[in-house]
């Protein structure tokens, strides 16, 4: 007997048994007819699934994924922080959970007494679910790797553990693989002809023409597979920039590592004038040990206390460019003693009690002679850098300027208000941008061994 109009026979929907369950497909509807249902089954795609409490839906069939790839890795970092990680890449938001990484040493032990490790699992890394971009990364964790011989190897469906032997015998070949599939591989190795690893791609000390194992590498163009060492780019692994090396990006593109920036140097000291001969001038730059500042350059400003005097004094204009070399080991750098009159206002001390400006910048693309303040009005109009790293002018003080195109300003000799003297940092390589960093040096020359005999120069 039935006791409904609507009746889902065996064949209701062309089938040959009777429905156990049924969903109203599209959700909701109600016509009073067994057109309204469709049969429930979890492994048919023409049919609905089991959805109790949520909206009726059809059978979709699981999406394969695209297995995911081993992109990244830092296994032995001896800079500052604990930096060993694993990256994968693969799709998009992906679970790759059933993934897993695991770590082979390759290493032969030759304690007596103690068994081989070649062949043993080191470390067992579960994978996870891929951000927005397509990485999953394993947290910074430090001193769980081995740098010197080890062999990566990401699987799928691992069913081993830790401390496994999967060389039984040790011979380089893997004599138990409890896994359902290999995915990718790779291997670091230190060289020795001991030493065993199970990948055919291997990343020895001199596979990019360096000399150590490399503690890290990442694939370049990132996820760039062809199964060679080509793929790979050693990372740094000592937190000391290397031309070529890769950056850690460890759940991001991988990319090369940018160089740090050139820090920044200072005007140190200057001689422009003393009293006698004028063949000791020269400009001290201080900076970091052993640091190349070619990118910067020196100018010579001419001050005159921004009053143009045709054919003698026009403030603003470049009197003097000089280029910068590489500090030594201790930081410095100088011009060496220049020429007479190579420095300083000395011309224009009959007409005008003079002074320049020195100015140290990165970039230079002026000219000698060039005008940079065409309106005489202690402001720079035009400005051939990309930037001002540091400043100090020197003058006489009997007519104050409003402006001497720098915060740090050093008066004259007081004995003789018309010429420019020298200066130094007191403490060394003190910068606050102010006049006070300033001392003035001997008006004599002391230091100088040719202005000053039994000087250590």
């Amino acid at each position: 007997l039935l006791y409904s109009a609507v009746v889902l026979s065996p064949n209701f929907d062309g089938g040959s048994t009777i429905p156990s369950a049924a969903s109203r497909i599209p959700n909701g509807q109600d016509t009073d007819s067994a057109a309204d249902w469709t049969r429930n089954d979890l492994a048919n795609p023409t049919q609905a699934v089991d959805t109790p409490n949520a909206e009726n839906a059809m059978y979709s069939p699981p999406v394969s994924l695209t297995p995911p790839l081993l992109n990244e890795f830092m296994l032995d970092y001896t800079g500052a922080g604990n930096i060993e990680f694993v990256e994968i890449s693969g799709e998009t938001s992906a679970n790759y959970s059933r993934y897993s990484l695991i770590a082979i040493n390759g290493d032969i032990t030759e304690t007596v007494g103690i068994t081989p490790t070649q062949g043993i699992i080191d470390v067992v890394l579960p994978m996870g679910s891929t951000d927005a971009n397509g990485y999953f990364a394993t947290t910074y964790s430090g001193d769980i790797f081995t740098r010197d011989t080890t062999t990566l190897l990401l699987v799928d469906g691992f069913t081993g553990a830790e401390g496994d032997d999967l060389d039984t015998n040790n011979d380089g070949t893997l004599d138990v693989t409890p896994w359902s599939a290999l995915v990718d591989d790779v291997a670091v190795t230190n060289g020795e002809a001991s030493a065993l690893t199970y990948s055919a791609v291997v990343l020895n000390p001199t596979y990019d023409g360096g000399t150590t194992p490399p503690g890290g590498a990442s694939r370049l163009p990132d996820s760039t597979d062809t199964d060679a060492v080509g793929d790979w780019t050693r990372n740094d692994d000592d937190g000391v920039y290397d031309v070529g090396e890769a950056a850690n990006t460890a759940g991001a593109v991988n990319a090369l590592a940018t160089p740090p920036p050139t820090p920044d140097a200072m005007i140190n000291e200057f001689t422009l004038n003393h009293n006698g001969t004028e063949a000791y001038e020269y400009v001290e730059i201080f900076g970091d040990p052993a640091t190349d500042y070619s990118a910067y350059t020196i100018l010579e400003i001419e001050l005159d206390y921004f009053v143009s005097i045709p054919g003698i004094a026009n403030p603003g204009v470049i009197e003097n460019i000089i280029p910068v070399g590489s500090t030594d080991a201790n930081g410095f750098w100088d011009t060496g003693f220049l020429p007479a009159g190579s420095l300083g206002d000395v011309e224009n001390a009959s007409v005008a009690p003079g002074g320049v400006a020195l100015i140290l910048v990165e970039g230079f693309s002026g000219a000698l002679t060039q005008d940079l303040d065409t309106n005489n009005d202690g402001v720079f109009d035009v400005t051939p850098w990309t930037r001002i790293v540091d400043d100090v002018a020197s003058g006489s003080q009997l007519y104050g300027p409003t402006s001497r195109y720098s915060t740090s300003f050093i008066p004259n000799e007081p004995i003789n208000p018309t010429v420019i003297f020298s200066a130094s940092r007191i403490p060394n390589g003190q910068d606050t941008n102010s006049t006070a960093d300033w001392t003035r040096n001997d008006f004599d020359g002391a230091g100088i061994p040719a202005l000053d005999p039994g000087s250590p120069g």
